[in-house]
C-alpha cells in the first residue's frame, strides 16, 4: 500500500468530503498535463493539512511497512544455510563455495558479505536475497542482469548469479571508503571532487547509452578504492527503459536525492541521474545536503518546492564554475539541466582544464524573474505604489505648468538668491582652501617621519597629493623630502625576492638568482640581457666570463653563459648556504652546516673538506690572490682557513651572530658585519682591529645617544676599488655609504621597502647596486645626494654667509673660508687667541671680515690681503657679537658686565650699557632697534636715542637667541627650556609657541620671504617651522651640538655648523 492509498484510507474521513473530491480531481488533471504529484502534496499546498500532520501520518506510515514486512510469507523455502547467513553467526560459515569473511551490510532486502572464492582465490563480495517476495525478486535479480550489462571501469563489475542454495549473485569487493565517508574526513578539494564526478558521470553516461538509469545515486553508493577511483554500485532500483514490468508505480529511491519529477513519480530518464549527481556534488561541496527536514515529507516538499541555497552561500571559497555546474544539475525542471551525461562531464572536464563551462549563474533577468514568482503580493504592491507615483507626477506636472506665470515673475528674486549662494560658495570655498591649508604641515611632518623610518613608499604618496600638498602651499621643506624619496637612479622590479646578484670579475654584467631563473643584465642600463630558466639561491661566475654556478638546496649546477645549457650537476649531502670561487686556482668554497667542502671547477670535484661541528656559515668569501678563504660563524669569530697548507689562520673575534665578511682588491682588510649596530674593519696581515663603524655618539644636555648607523641586522658590505668608501645593507631597509679612512656615515639611501640583502659598487665606484626581498633591483648615485659636509677636527663655533662665500671659526684656532658652492677652501687663517664669532662686511666699496676672540680682541681684516686693518680690545671674553645689515655698528656682549656698542668704521663708542649683563642680542635688518636678552625679558632699544621698551617672556628660564624675520615684523626667542617664542612686533604680542627641541636654542634663522624659520639646538637636531607653529621637518646630520645654521642660494640651500666639526650643506634640488 502506497502513502496516499494509506492516507486516504485511514484519514480521508477526517477531511470534508468534497475538498477531498476537489483535490482528486485536480491529481487527476495534473497527470493529464503529465506532472504526477502525489495527493498528500496537493492537500498540503491547499493547506488542508500541515506539515505537522503530514509528519505524524508519515510515520505512522512507517511502522505500518515495517509491520506488513515482519508478517511471515507463506514461501519458506529459505534453507538451513539462508537461516545461518541471516544470523550473527555466519562468520566462518560456507555459502555454497564461498567461505563468509565477514558481514558488510543488510537491508530489507538482502544482505552483502565479504566471501572468499576458492576457485579463483580472490575476495569478492556476495549479496544474498534474504526474501521471497517477488517484487523484490525482480528487483535483485534487475541489478544483476544491470551490472552484468556495464563495463566501465568506474562501475562495479559482477562475477557470478545463482539461485542455489538461494539467489544471490558475486560481485568485486572494493577495499577502500564510500564517497560519505570522504566527505566528512577531509576537506574541500575542488580539483579532486571534480574529478571524482568526472569520472562518474562518464560510467553513469555508458550506463544511460545502455537505456540503465540508476535512479538511486546517492554518496553511500559511490565507492572509493584505496586511490580514490571511484565506484559506481547498487543499480537496485535501476530503471530500463521500456521494460515497464521492472518498475513499481510508487516513489523509490532517497528522498535527500531524488529529482522532483521522481518524487511526483512523473516521467523519469536518465536527466534523474543527472539530478541526484548534482545533489551528491552539492554535499561534497558545502558538507550537507541540498535539503534538510524533520522528516522526508518534509524533504520532499523542499525538493518540488524550494530552490536550493547556492553553496558559495555556506562556502564562499568553492568557484563560481563548480556552483555553477552544481546549481545546473539541481534545475528543478528537467528541460534546464544537462541534456546528458557526456555534456555534465564536458562541463568538469573543462572545470579541471580552466576552460569556459556551458553552465552559467543565472541572469539578473532571471533573479528578477524568481524574485517576482516569489514575492507576488510586494510586486503588486510596489506595481501599484509605482502606477500611484506616475500618476501624482502627472497631475503635479500639469499643476505646476498652470503655475508658469507665477514662476516667471519670481525669476528676479531667484537671480539675487543666486548671487547670495555664489556669494557662499566662494566663501565655503575660501574655508576648504584654509582647512587644506591646515592639513599642510602635518602631512609633511608625517611624511619626514616616513622617511626617518624608511617607509619611503608612504612618504612619496603624501607629499605627492595635490589635495593635501598643492603646489603653491610647497616650500624647502616639501622640496627637501622630494628629493629623499626619489633618490634612486635606476629602479627594476624583478618580480619575486632575491637573495643573492653577483658581478662578472670584470664588473661589466650582473647576473641575479631567484627561485626561477636566472638574469643576465647591463649593470649601467639594468636591461637585461639573457635569461636562463632554473631555480637557484646563490651563484659565481669563472674568470673567463664563461660559465656560471649556481646553488639550489643541495644541489650544483653548471651553465654556460653563451648557450644557456646545463653543462652538469653535483649532489651534495646537505643544504648549500653560500658559495665562492677563487678565481686564482680555480677552487669553488661551498658552506654548508657544519662543514666547507672545496671543490674544483669547472669539473666539481671534491679536493678538500673543514668541519665546522655545531656552526652553519651564512658567508664566505676567498682571498684576492691567496687560497686562503674567511667565513662568518654565529659564535662571534670569523674564521679563515689556508687551503694550501691546510692549516687554520688566526680567528678574528666579532661579537655577535655574523652575517657578512669580504675582503677588499688586494686583501688586506677584511669587513665584518652581523646582528649587531657596528661593522668591523680588519689588517689581515696583523689579524688586528683597524675601526669599527658605528655612528654613535654621546650627546646632548641628558646624555642621550644618538644613532644613526643600521638600526638592525647587517646583511652585506662592500670596498670600493679604490678602497676610499664601504657601503653597507641592513634589515633596517637602508644602505649606508662610510668613508672607510675617518669611520665617518656619508650617506643613507632609502628606497627599499623590505629587507636589503645585498649590495656592491659597479666598475667606476660611483655607483652602488642593490637588492632584497622587495625582488627590486636598485642603481643609486653615490656623488648624487645630500647632505653633504666638511669636517676638521675641531668644533666649529660660528659661520657667517656672504654671497658664494662661507666663513666659520673653529676651536683650532684657525678661521676657514670656501667657496660655499664648489666647498673649494679659499684660506685658512690662523688666529692665536681662540676665535668665536666671524663676520663679513662691506665698508667703502672694500670686502672685510671681522673676527671676535675669547681674549677679548676684535679684530677687522681686509678680505683680499687678509691684513688686520684694525683692532680694539674689550678687556674680558666676548660672549657674543653682533653686526648691523649696514655695516655700521657692532656690539659687542661681554662674559660679565659690559656691553657696548661701537661705530664700526673707527670703533668709537655710541653707547655703553653699564650693569646690564645681556645674555645675546640681535639688529632689527633696517637698524634702527637693537633686541637684547636681559634675565626674563627682552629690552627692545632705539639704536638712535637709546631708550628701551620691555617685552615679557611667560616662563622662567633663560633666553639663549634672538632674531627677526627681514621686515622686522616677526620677533623669534629661543630659550634653555628648549622653546622658541614668537612676538608681533607691531602689537609686541605673542604669536605663537614653536615646541619640539631637546634641547637649548643655539641658532634661529628667517628665511627671505619669513614663513620658515630654522633653527639648532643642543639636540643635534636643525629644525623646520612656519610661522603658525607647526614642526615641518627634522635634519640629522650632526653628532654634536648645532651651533649655527643659515639660508643661502635665494633660501635654496641651508648650511648648518656644530660641535662635532662639521659644516653641513643641505640643498632640495628644487631649482
Amino acid at each position: 500500500m502506497d502513502f496516499d492509498s494509506f492516507f486516504e484510507k485511514y484519514y480521508g474521513e477526517k477531511i470534508d468530503s468534497v475538498v477531498m473530491e476537489d483535490c482528486k480531481k485536480r491529481q487527476v488533471y495534473l497527470r493529464q498535463q503529465n506532472r504526477h504529484i502525489s495527493l498528500v502534496n496537493i492537500l498540503l499546498k491547499m493547506n488542508v493539512v500541515s506539515e505537522q500532520q503530514i509528519q505524524i501520518i508519515q510515520e505512522k506510515y512507517q511502522s505500518y511497512v515495517e509491520r506488513m514486512q515482519k508478517q511471515p510469507t507463506n514461501q519458506s523455502l529459505i534453507s538451513d544455510i539462508s537461516n545461518k547467513v541471516r544470523g550473527k553467526s555466519s562468520l566462518g560459515l560456507n555459502f555454497g563455495n564461498y567461505k563468509i569473511i565477514q558481514e558488510l551490510g543488510r537491508g530489507g532486502m538482502g544482505a552483502v558479505y565479504r566471501v572468499h572464492d576458492p576457485k579463483l582465490n580472490r575476495e569478492v563480495a556476495l549479496k544474498v536475497m534474504l526474501t521471497q517476495d517477488e517484487q523484490h525478486l525482480l528487483r535483485f535479480t534487475q541489478e544483476a542482469q544491470t551490472i552484468a550489462r556495464l563495463d566501465h571501469p568506474n562501475i562495479i563489475r559482477i562475477f557470478e548469479v545463482g539461485d542455489k542454495p538461494q539467489h544471490y549473485f558475486t560481485m568485486e569487493y572494493i577495499c577502500g571508503i564510500s564517497l560519505h565517508k570522504y566527505i566528512v574526513d577531509h576537506d574541500l578539494d575542488e580539483k579532486k571532487i571534480a574529478t571524482m564526478f568526472l569520472k562518474v558521470a562518464q560510467a553513469l553516461s555508458v550506463a544511460h547509452r545502455q537505456k540503465i538509469i540508476h535512479r538511486d545515486l546517492k554518496p553511500e553508493n559511490i565507492m572509493l578504492t584505496q586511490k580514490n577511483e571511484p565506484k559506481v554500485m547498487d543499480f537496485g532500483l535501476a530503471k530500463i527503459k521500456h521494460n515497464t514490468a521492472s518498475l513499481s508505480k510508487n516513489f523509490v529511491g532517497t528522498p535527500a536525492y531524488a529529482s522532483p519529477e521522481q518524487i511526483q513519480e512523473g516521467q523519469i530518464d536518465s536527466r534523474t541521474d543527472i539530478y541526484s549527481l548534482g545533489a551528491t556534488l552539492y554535499e561534497a561541496l558545502t558538507k550537507r545536503r541540498v535539503f534538510q527536514g524533520q522528516n522526508t515529507v518534509n524533504i520532499m516538499y523542499q525538493a518540488i518546492n524550494k530552490d536550493p541555497i547556492a553553496p558559495r552561500v555556506l562556502n564562499p571559497e568553492i568557484s563560481v564554475d563548480l556552483e555553477a555546474i552544481c546549481l545546473k544539475c539541481l534545475q528543478k525542471s528537467p528541460k534546464k539541466r544537462y541534456f546528458n551525461m557526456e555534456k555534465l562531464a564536458q562541463d568538469l572536464q573543462n572545470f579541471l582544464d580552466n576552460r569556459p563551462i556551458s553552465a552559467k549563474p543565472p541572469s539578473a533577468l532571471q533573479k528578477v524573474n524568481k524574485f517576482v514568482q516569489r514575492n507576488l503580493l510586494l510586486t503588486t504592491i510596489v506595481g501599484i505604489a509605482a502606477l500611484i507615483i506616475s500618476s501624482l507626477f502627472v497631475y503635479f506636472s500639469i499643476k505646476l505648468a498652470t503655475k508658469q506665470g507665477e514662476l516667471q515673475r519670481q525669476e528676479a528674486m531667484l537671480d539675487v538668491q543666486r548671487e547670495v549662494l555664489q556669494t557662499k560658495e566662494t566663501s565655503l570655498q575660501r574655508e576648504k582652501k584654509r582647512s587644506r591649508e591646515g592639513f599642510y604641515p602635518y602631512v609633511i611632518a608625517l611624511s619626514d617621519v616616513y622617511i626617518q623610518k624608511n617607509n619611503i613608499a608612504i612618504a612619496n604618496k603624501l607629499i605627492n597629493s595635490e589635495e593635501y600638498c598643492p603646489e603653491y602651499l610647497r616650500g624647502w621643506e616639501w622640496y627637501w623630502i622630494a628629493s629623499q624619496v626619489k633618490n634612486e637612479v635606476l629602479n627594476v622590479h624583478h618580480g619575486m625576492s632575491l637573495k643573492h646578484f653577483a658581478f662578472t670579475p670584470s664588473k661589466k654584467h650582473l647576473f641575479t638568482f631567484t627561485r626561477k631563473k636566472i638574469i643576465q643584465w647591463n649593470p649601467t642600463t639594468l636591461k637585461s640581457i639573457k635569461t636562463i630558466k632554473t631555480e637557484a639561491d646563490y651563484g659565481v661566475i669563472d674568470k673567463k666570463e664563461e660559465f656560471v654556478l649556481t646553488a639550489k638546496k643541495s644541489k650544483l649546477s653548471l651553465w654556460s653563459i653563451r648557450s644557456g645549457s646545463k653543462i652538469r650537476d653535483k649532489q651534495l649531502e646537505k643544504e648549500i648556504y653560500y658559495l665562492d670561487i677563487n678565481y686564482r686556482n680555480n677552487i669553488v668554497a661551498v658552506a654548508m652546516i657544519e662543514r666547507i667542502q672545496f671543490l674544483s671547477f669547472p669539473q666539481l670535484e671534491f679536493l678538500y673538506e673543514i668541519e665546522e661541528k655545531s656552526q652553519s656559515t651564512d658567508r664566505l668569501d676567498f682571498h684576492p690572490s691567496k687560497n686562503v678563504v674567511a667565513y662568518t660563524g654565529k659564535y662571534g669569530y670569523i674564521h679563515r682557513f689556508d687551503f694550501d697548507r691546510k692549516k687554520r689562520l688566526p680567528k678574528l673575534h666579532h661579537p655577535g651572530y655574523l652575517r657578512t665578511c669580504k675582503y677588499n682588491e688586494n686583501g688586506n682588510w677584511l669587513v665584518s658585519a652581523g646582528d649587531g649596530p657596528e661593522i668591523r674593519l680588519w689588517n689581515t696581515k696583523q689579524h688586528k682591529l683597524i675601526k669599527k663603524y658605528e655612528y654613535s655618539s654621546w650627546v646632548g644636555p641628558h646624555k642621550k645617544i644618538l644613532h644613526l648607523g643600521h638600526s638592525g641586522i647587517i646583511r652585506d658590505c662592500s670596498f670600493s676599488s679604490d678602497d676610499r668608501f664601504l657601503i653597507s645593507a641592513g634589515d633596517d631597509k637602508t644602505l649606508k655609504l662610510w668613508d672607510i679612512r675617518t669611520g665617518e656615515m656619508l650617506q643613507t639611501f632609502r628606497g627599499h621597502i623590505s629587507p636589503v640583502l645585498v649590495c656592491d659598487f659597479t666598475r667606476d665606484d660611483r655607483y652602488v647596486l642593490s637588492t632584497g626581498n622587495d625582488g627590486r633591483l636598485k642603481k643609486w648615485d653615490t656623488q648624487k645626494f645630500l647632505p653633504h659636509y666638511k669636517k676638521i677636527p675641531a668644533s666649529i663655533h660660528n659661520l657667517d654667509v656672504f654671497g658664494n662665500l662661507l666663513m666659520y671659526v673653529a676651536e683650532d684656532r684657525f678661521i676657514y673660508v670656501r667657496d660655499i658652492f664648489s666647498g673649494e677652501l679659499l684660506f685658512r687663517k690662523p688666529c692665536i687667541n681662540r676665535p668665536r664669532f666671524g663676520k663679513f662686511i662691506t665698508q667703502k666699496g672694500k670686502q672685510k671680515f671681522v673676527i671676535g676672540d675669547k681674549k677679548g680682541n676684535i679684530s677687522v681684516y681686509d678680505f683680499k690681503s687678509r691684513r688686520l686693518e684694525k683692532k680694539i680690545y674689550i678687556r674680558e671674553e666676548i660672549l657674543d657679537m653682533k653686526i648691523d645689515s649696514q655695516h655700521q655698528k657692532l656690539l659687542a656682549l661681554g662674559r660679565d658686565r659690559r656691553t657696548i656698542l661701537y661705530r664700526l668704521d673707527d670703533f668709537s663708542v655710541l653707547h655703553d650699557f653699564p650693569g646690564k649683563k645681556f645674555a645675546c642680542a640681535t639688529f632689527s635688518h633696517d637698524g634702527k632697534w637693537l633686541f637684547a636678552a636681559y634675565k626674563k625679558a627682552c629690552y627692545v632699544f632705539s639704536t638712535t636715542t637709546f631708550e628701551y621698551s620691555k617685552i615679557e617672556i611667560p616662563v622662567g628660564r633663560s633666553i639663549s637667541r634672538l632674531t627677526t624675520n627681514y621686515d622686522d615684523s616677526i620677533l623669534a626667542v629661543g630659550m634653555t627650556n628648549y622653546y622658541i617664542y614668537l612676538f608681533d612686533l607691531r602689537t609686541r604680542k605673542q604669536l605663537t609657541i614653536l615646541n619640539g627641541h631637546d634641547g637649548s636654542i643655539l641658532d634661529i634663522a628667517f628665511n627671505r620671504a619669513g614663513d620658515r624659520i630654522v633653527s639648532a639646538s643642543e639636540d643635534c637636531t636643525i629644525r623646520m617651522w612656519n610661522t603658525t607653529g607647526d614642526q615641518l621637518i627634522v635634519l640629522n646630520a650632526h653628532t654634536g651640538y648645532v651651533t649655527a645654521c643659515k639660508f643661502f642660494n635665494e633660501d635654496d640651500s641651508l648650511v648648518s655648523s656644530g660641535m662635532d666639526g662639521r659644516i653641513v650643506f643641505w640643498e632640495n634640488n628644487r631649482r
